[in-house]
C-alpha cells in the first residue's frame, strides 16, 4: 500500500505537473531529505516542501510554485 502522505502530495502535484513528473519529483525530493516515498512522515513535510520548491520553479511560475508548496505544508498526516 502506498504512503497516504505521498498520495496526498501526488494529488496536489499531478494536476499542475502531470503524473509522471509529479511521481519523479516526489521520489527525488524524498531522496534529498534522506527518506523514501514509503517512509516520508508528516514531521518531514516542511523540509520536503522546501526542497521540492526548487524543482517546482523549473516547471511553474514562482507564484504558482509557492502556492503548491503552501498546500503541501498544510497536509495533515
Amino acid at each position: 500500500m502506498a504512503n497516504p502522505l505521498t498520495e496526498k502530495i501526488r494529488g496536489i502535484l499531478s494536476p499542475v505537473l502531470g503524473e509522471f513528473i509529479a511521481d519523479s519529483a516526489i521520489r527525488v525530493n524524498c531522496e534529498r531529505i534522506g527518506v523514501t516515498n514509503d517512509t516520508l512522515a508528516t514531521q518531514q513535510l516542511t523540509e520536503f516542501a522546501e526542497k521540492i520548491k526548487i524543482t517546482l520553479f523549473i516547471f511553474l511560475s514562482e507564484k504558482k510554485a509557492r502556492e503548491v508548496v503552501q498546500k503541501i505544508k498544510k497536509i495533515k498526516g
